[in-house]
């Protein structure tokens, strides 16, 4: 892989590599094409970059003169990552396997050309792979064509194609242990292709491998590793191809294979920016862009519930104990949501807001829920305010149910205050006996005729401030309320405290 421009080389596979005498990517990466790969000091007289287009394919044959060796050569461009790119594949024609197979020239150059205009037609790295397996397993005529990744101790079958009679086992191969392809392994490592020719004569050589795959009525299989950076990360292999056709089926798994290696690098890259875009990086919850993403879908439901919660106390945390113990609490009330609720959609929305919802779950149902999640946080060292809104009359809109559980949301929060800040004996709704009659001005009769909330009101004031304390009181009766930050860093037993404490 070169660049079509500067004729700098990007990438050369292990074969290439060895075959040229190069052990480190360092040593040849940058360097010209025309100069590692013909022995030139100026471009070749026959490069075909100017007549590339991506998605074509140009088949032509050389004699390498480093090499000294035939190859069949197909050249298309490539883009990737914002940049265009130069792909050259050479099968060396003059091998033995060329050469003891008449047709394979031609029809290996078919299949070949075949594959690649499947990976290339879409920039869906899901679809291109599975478009890769069909081919093949029809091109073959296999029972199936499949793919295995290998995590840390066992392997996946992630992709699969079967023929119309055969029944699938991807399922069924799942979390399969290492130790059941150890010589498999030990060829792979080697950059070997495993290729049995009849099940039976490995029986008693490898029963390990027998036990596994008679029962999917396997008697012939060819498999390839998929190698990144060295590492073996998986294979690529077809159960039962045709026995006239095995012979093309290796050398067309060991040029496809790096293809493969692309398209899953492509799919782990998309499937990484798609959890940046819609998960939240410090709970794994969706983010509000998810959210708005997911509302499509909830017009075809026929009710939906939506629960709004806020983690009391998030910012006093914040400015009292660092931004790390504030992240501690946000996951520790996450973790509350996901395990109490019966419900996978669950968003943060905001520093300390949480929404989730609930699709197609009956009111006496989602309102059960609710009540769990409150006699939960009511038990818990940690409180969070909890708003609720259902809905069975569509068209839903998802900002109006927010709104309405935002409402009983902050109802929540401040019978919350109310009830941990009440000081016996002392009810802050009615006057005590005996009190002055307040003042005439505009703003008392303001106070007086109009819904507000003092408390809330010197919160919010106390809360935006992390090096300032804030109180007020009666001098006469040597009473005052004090805000939180003061009440705790002072070690005060309640808001409310005498002169001679201050």
């Amino acid at each position: 892989m070169s660049d079509p421009v500067t004729y700098e080389i990007v990438y050369m596979n292990k074969l290439l590599r060895e075959s040229l005498g190069y052990e480190e990517e360092k040593e040849y990466v940058g360097r010209k094409c025309y100069e590692v790969l013909q022995g030139y000091n100026q471009p070749c007289s026959f490069c075909t970059n100017p007549v590339l287009e991506p998605g074509k394919f140009i088949s032509w044959t050389h004699k390498n003169p480093v090499l000294n060796k035939r190859f069949m050569i197909k050249d298309t461009l490539m883009d990737y990552l914002d940049h265009r790119y130069r792909v050259e594949i050479a099968i060396d024609v003059d091998s033995e396997v060329v050469c003891n197979t008449s047709y394979y020239y031609a029809r290996s150059e078919s299949i070949l050309n075949d594959c690649l205009q499947q990976i290339f037609s879409t920039t869906d790295p899901e679809w291109s792979l599975n478009k890769v397996l069909s081919y093949i397993g029809k091109t073959f005529f296999c029972d199936r064509a499949y793919i295995f990744e290998f995590g840390d101790r066992f392997a996946n079958n992630t992709y699969e194609w079967c023929a119309s009679n055969v029944s699938p086992q991807k399922d069924i191969l799942q979390n399969v242990p290492f130790t059941s392809f150890d010589w498999w392994l030990d060829l792979f490592q080697e950059n070997d292709i495993v290729t049995i020719q009849d099940l039976e004569e490995i029986r008693t050589k490898h029963p390990t491998v027998y036990a596994i795959l008679k029962p999917q009525n396997i008697s012939r299989l060819i498999a390839g590793p998929i190698s990144i950076e060295g590492k073996v990360v998986g294979f690529l292999g077809v159960d039962n191809p045709s026995e006239d056709m095995m012979t093309l089926i290796g050398p067309l798994l060991k040029v496809l294979r790096y293809f493969i290696v692309a398209l899953l690098r492509r799919r782990d890259l998309l499937n990484h920016l798609n959890t940046l875009s819609f998960h939240d990086p410090l709970t794994g919850a969706y983010n509000r862009n998810a959210m708005f993403e997911h509302s499509k879908k909830l017009q075809n439901l026929n009710c939906v519930g939506i629960v709004y919660c806020d983690i009391t106390g998030l910012k006093q945390t914040n400015d009292t104990l660092g931004h790390s113990a504030g992240d501690q609490l946000i996951q520790y009330c996450f973790d509350v949501l996901r395990n109490t609720l019966d419900t996978p959609w669950i968003y943060r929305i905001g520093g300390d807001e949480f929404v989730a919802i609930f699709r197609d779950m009956e009111n006496d149902a989602f309102l059960a829920q609710v009540k769990s999640l409150q006699e939960y946080v009511c038990q818990d060292k940690h409180h969070i305010a909890v708003g609720y809104a259902w809905s069975d009359k569509p068209p839903y809109d998802l900002e109006n149910l927010i709104s309405q559980a935002d409402k009983i949301m902050y109802q929540n929060k401040r019978d919350y205050y109310a009830a941990n800040h009440r000081v016996p004996g002392i009810d802050r709704r009615k006057p005590e006996p005996n009190t002055p009659a307040q003042s005439d001005s505009i703003f008392h009769h303001f106070l007086q005729t109009t819904y507000h909330d003092t408390e809330l009101l010197f919160q919010s004031i106390s809360q935006q401030n992390s090096t300032a304390y804030f109180y007020f009181g009666d001098l006469q009766k040597d009473l005052f309320y004090i805000s939180d930050n003061m009440r705790d860093e002072f070690g005060f037993q309640s808001n409310i405290v005498k002169s001679q404490t201050l």
